[in-house]
C-alpha cells in the first residue's frame, strides 16, 4: 500500500468527520453563530457531545473546520468550472460564473462569510 492509498479506518473518519460538519452547517443555518451548539450538533448526528469535542477541540475548532470544509468545496467547484473551458478568457467566465451563482445560491456559505461570523 502506498502512502497515497486510503485505509478504510481514514476513510470511515473522513465521512464522519464530513457527516459533523454537515450537521454543523445544518444547525449554523438553523440558529446563526450565536445559537451554534455542539450539543445540538452531536444531538442531530447521533454522537455524543464528547465525540464533538474530540473532533474538533470546541465551538471555536468546529468553527474553523466549518470554514476550511466550504473554501475547499468553493474551490474545487471553482476549479472544475474553470477548467470545463479551453479557451482562457472561457476559463475565466465560467469561473466567475460559478462564483456568483454558488454565492447567491448556497446559504451556507452565505451565512459563513456574513457580518455574524
Amino acid at each position: 500500500m502506498t502512502a497515497v492509498q486510503e485505509t478504510q479506518a481514514q476513510r470511515i473518519a473522513r465521512q464522519k468527520r464530513a457527516e459533523l460538519l454537515d450537521g454543523a452547517i445544518a444547525e449554523l443555518l438553523e440558529h446563526g453563530w450565536r445559537g451554534l451548539q455542539m450539543q445540538a450538533v452531536a444531538k442531530r448526528v447521533g454522537v455524543s457531545r464528547q465525540t464533538m469535542y474530540n473532533s474538533f477541540d470546541g465551538r471555536e475548532g468546529l468553527a474553523a473546520a466549518m470554514i476550511d470544509h466550504l473554501s475547499r468545496s468553493f474551490l474545487e467547484g471553482f476549479e472544475q468550472a474553470f477548467v470545463s473551458q479551453d479557451d482562457p478568457i472561457e476559463q475565466w467566465r465560467a469561473g466567475i460564473h460559478y462564483l456568483l451563482r454558488r454565492g447567491s445560491e448556497d446559504p451556507a456559505l452565505r451565512t459563513m462569510l456574513g457580518a455574524g461570523a
